[in-house]
């Protein structure tokens, strides 16, 4: 993954924005771990195109997982979007 940006989440987690490892004109996202070594942890660091993100998203909305704070956040980002 080629990374644009990085999110830093705290306990070796952070949030990677880019482009794909696939694909040089697709847009990624990845939920980084560091193993203990510092290095990165490749089975709990999944990188996902955007637009899967946004499939999932949905997912998880629309089969009724999301609570109502966190549809709040999303909705309260979201606004300021458009």
């Amino acid at each position: 993954m080629n990374v644009n940006k990085t999110i830093q989440l705290g306990n070796q987690c952070k949030i990677e924005l880019g482009k794909s490892t696939w694909d040089k004109d697709e847009d990624s996202i990845r939920l980084r771990f560091e193993n203990s070594n510092g290095g990165f942890n490749v089975h709990a660091s999944s990188e996902l195109p955007i637009w899967g993100l946004n499939e999932l998203m949905k997912a998880w909305v629309g089969h009724g997982e999301v609570n109502s704070q966190q549809a709040g956040e999303l909705i309260k980002l979201l606004a300021q979007k458009l």
